[in-house]
């Protein structure tokens, strides 16, 4: 994507595109970000002052996926601006909330290639209860809920823009919160299907990740009701093909490339949409010996055979074939979209890049 002029210039460098160097320029807004509350940590506590490098620490790396979409939404109205790329950022912090806590849910031991924050911090304090470091992190994400909605409303955008995608902002963080409700209902829902699972999704990946960013870029910068319902579409539709590839890697991707292992929501017994998936197209055979293994923790020698029995429905052929009819449904909206060119094509090559990743 272009470089964005320190004084926040409409002038645009070079074409619409999502990069190396747009993902260090979210990286450093955040950490000036986080630096700016270390002083304010420290001068209240200073033994709390180590929750700001364990925060610089965590969002290193990453996808940057929903401060992407949200800047893209800000553009299809808007030219560049460092403000404008200061509020996409904050959305990390959101999503940096999202996954401690939904690490300490899951009893995650890896993300990213490097153990979870939890249990970071559990090694930092050795010796304190064992749950020290769940709880911690559990601190840690309120903290970065709390730092998500100030980075928004300090970027430098002026009142009325924030007033605008106030109502996108507030659907997005509720819209996550019921989504990982159901994530943990369906977990302990032995019937829970298909639809069950698509609606998690929905909730708790396809609209934080893709459409509640892209639309609130879009309110920032002043785009209308029709913009709104166009990039619903695609979001939507792109949302739900992430977390579809997010399941499947779960069950066939490579733990190293992935940086976590595969097979955890197996052995928790989520009801992925792969999971459902199989658990519908099953034959009675396929059925009994999935109900029998899904959630067995203790028997890890059962994930091969797990795997074995899920692949064997055809759940996987079939969901891939989803993600190709969402990947269509998204193009079409695109389309219909009144939008530039240039963003619609950086659209188009995100669309491509979230269905078809390996990590």
């Amino acid at each position: 994507m272009s470089n964005v002029a320190a004084s926040g210039s409409a002038e645009r460098l070079r074409p619409v595109r999502v990069d190396d160097a747009f993902r260090e320029q979210v990286h450093r807004a955040i950490v000036t970000f986080l630096a700016e509350r270390e002083g304010e940590l420290r001068a209240a506590a200073p033994d709390a002052a180590e929750l700001i490098e364990l925060a610089v620490d965590f969002v290193q790396g990453g996808k940057k996926l929903r401060s992407t979409f949200a800047y893209l939404g800000w553009l299809t109205r808007r030219p560049d601006s460092l403000p404008a790329l200061r509020a996409a950022a904050s959305l990390e912090l959101l999503h940096a909330f999202a996954l401690m806590q939904d690490d300490v849910m899951d009893r995650s031991t890896t993300r990213r290639g490097r153990p979870c924050l939890h249990e970071t911090v559990q090694h930092r304090h050795h010796g304190i209860d064992q749950r020290f470091g769940e709880s911690a992190a559990t601190v840690l994400g309120d903290l970065c809920l709390i730092w998500s909605e100030q980075m928004l409303r300090t970027s430098g955008l002026d009142e009325a823009a924030l007033r605008r995608a106030n109502d996108c902002y507030d659907a997005m963080r509720q819209e996550l919160a019921v989504g990982q409700y159901l994530d943990l209902l369906y977990t302990h829902r032995e019937n829970a299907t298909r639809t069950d699972a698509l609606r998690t999704a929905l909730l708790k990946s396809a609209r934080y990740t893709v459409t509640r960013p892209l639309q609130l870029g879009a309110r920032l910068a002043g785009g209308d009701d029709q913009l709104h319902r166009d990039l619903a579409a695609y979001g939507d539709a792109i949302g739900q093909a992430i977390q579809i590839r997010d399941d499947i890697l779960g069950v066939t991707g490579d733990p190293v490339v992935m940086g976590k292992p595969t097979g955890d929501d197996l052995r928790a017994g989520k009801r992925t949409t792969v999971v459902a998936t199989a658990l519908e197209l099953a034959d009675p055979v396929q059925e009994r010996t999935l109900r029998t293994m899904l959630g067995d923790r203790a028997a890890a020698q059962h994930s091969a055979a797990l795997v074995d029995a899920l692949l064997e429905t055809g759940a996987i052929e079939h969901l891939e074939q989803v993600i190709s009819e969402q990947l269509t449904r998204a193009e079409a909206s695109l389309q219909a979209a009144d939008i530039t060119p240039e963003v619609a094509t950086e659209l188009r090559r995100m669309a491509r890049r979230c269905a078809d990743r390996v990590s």
